[in-house]
């Protein structure tokens, strides 16, 4: 039998007698990475369950606003790279012959967007159904492919083409 410190144990608050777990960090680890690889379903809905819990906490807030405040000051120009090129897919991706009526409804959205979080006091975001870019499809800047979403969901969503993604895991 292996003799290790009791730094490589972590305390543990209660059902133990000298306040330390039975099984010591390393292993308790590759228990729940092998837990993870068995069940990535249950791991993204546990995951996603204590986001929901603290992602409306002050905190977490904070903490969220200023490592992107920080990240921004350190690489400016990984910032405008992204939105340089998202502009880029999102002109190549708005056909011709709906581009007025496009524009007419993206506004519309936006403005959606806006009453929405002023009555309900929830962040809404204008979302592409189908997206621009996707693992394997591209969706179109297109009226018909536009939807008004909870931001919490559609941050969840990243490019996951919503025919396939099932909303009703999350309400």
């Amino acid at each position: 039998m292996e003799s290790k410190s009791k730094n490589n144990f972590t305390k543990r608050t209660k059902n133990s007698i000298d306040g330390f777990r039975n099984t010591c960090k390393c292993c308790d680890n590759a228990r729940k990475l092998d837990w993870s690889k068995q069940n990535p379903d249950a791991k993204y809905k546990a995951s996603h369950k204590y986001l929901d819990k603290i992602k409306d906490t002050q905190s977490y807030k904070d903490s969220t606003r200023l490592k992107n405040q920080k990240a921004l000051k350190e690489n400016p120009e990984y910032f405008y790279v992204k939105q340089v090129e998202r502009r880029a897919k999102k002109l190549q991706a708005t056909p011709k012959w709906d581009a007025e009526f496009t524009e007419f409804m993206c506004k519309e959205a936006y403005q959606l967007a806006k009453l929405r979080k002023k009555t309900t006091n929830i962040s809404w975001h204008v979302d592409h159904i189908v997206p621009l870019s996707g693992r394997s499809w591209c969706g179109l800047h297109t009226w018909s492919n536009f939807q008004v979403i909870p931001a919490s969901l559609n941050v969840r969503k990243c490019n996951v083409n919503t025919n396939i993604y099932r909303w009703s895991d999350y309400f």
